[in-house]
């Protein structure tokens, strides 16, 4: 669990500031840069999933999310807890 919660607030300090994967990977190893690179595709992927709700005037807070999106979500948690 330790790794997750680092991997998570690693992905906040990739997308917001000049630190690069290369360097998570260089100072954490590639386990925990793997991990980074899972929880930014998963936030990306939300992030991607909202707009289109606003675009398509729904609510993307209260829109269901589609399965093939859960399932990705699940194996990719899975993944981060293993």
């Amino acid at each position: 669990m330790e790794l997750a919660v680092t991997a998570a607030l690693l992905h906040d300090v990739v997308d917001d500031t000049s630190v690069d994967p290369a360097e998570v990977e260089a100072t954490f190893g590639p386990h925990v840069a793997g991990l980074v690179a899972t929880v930014t595709q998963l936030s990306q992927m939300n992030q991607l999933m909202r707009r289109k709700h606003r675009e398509a005037g729904r609510n993307p807070v209260r829109s269901p999310m589609p399965v093939g999106h859960v399932k990705q979500a699940t194996a990719c948690l899975s993944g981060l807890l293993q």
